[in-house]
């Protein structure tokens, strides 16, 4: 936990230090790998809203989400910068990607102190899949995350030697707004999955 605070607190300076601030979006990959996780939590503390892409999206998909929500920064590995142009600011977390520096975690900058969103402000903007429509976005504010999670912590026996699997990208509720983040706040383990798979699910469950 003293890493991941850590790797957040460095995260969050570097976004700063490229002009990402309170009130700014975010496009970010929704793929589970630590970087992503770290990324939507270092925008969290400095105010700036993510909308998290699923993996599946297309190229037409991301530019329609890019469209309606005007980010300042897109986010995410060489895949995904490369399916779209948004973002004043691109940063990747794969090195070698023309145009986007790395966003290192553990990066030689000083970490930010302190948090800079206010509870009613949006925190993230999940799109719906769009099956009956066009994909909408639902607005979840920092309050709107935290009560879940208190709502939760009341109702479900979490505790420091839990363990949760994502097996889902985390552009799903499910991950940003769900069980992970419960287990999160009771002091547990979270395990990521980089895709699902049946064999690799069930090995990891073991």
């Amino acid at each position: 936990y003293g890493e991941l605070e850590r790797a957040v607190r460095v995260s969050a300076a570097e976004l700063a230090a490229h002009h990402v601030g309170c009130g700014d979006v975010v496009l970010m990959a929704g793929v589970a790998r630590p970087e992503a996780l770290i990324t939507l939590f270092a925008s969290a503390r400095l105010g700036a809203v993510v909308v998290p892409v699923p993996p599946s999206s297309t190229a037409h998909e991301i530019e329609a989400i890019a469209a309606v929500m005007r980010p300042v920064a897109t986010i995410g590995d060489a895949e995904f910068l490369a399916s779209t142009g948004a973002g004043q600011v691109r940063l990747s977390w794969d090195a070698g990607v023309p145009g986007a520096p790395v966003l290192r975690p553990d990066a030689d900058v000083g970490p930010l102190e302190g948090w800079r969103a206010a509870p009613g402000e949006p925190a993230i903007v999940a799109f719906t899949s769009g099956t009956s429509g066009r994909p909408k976005g639902v607005v979840l504010t920092h309050d709107n995350l935290y009560w879940a999670t208190r709502s939760a912590l009341e109702t479900l026996e979490l505790g420091a030697d839990d363990k949760v699997l994502i097996a889902t990208p985390i552009g799903h509720a499910a991950v940003f707004a769900g069980l992970p983040q419960y287990v999160w706040a009771a002091g547990g383990c979270v395990v990521l999955a980089s895709r699902f798979e049946p064999d690799l699910f069930l090995e990891l469950v073991a």
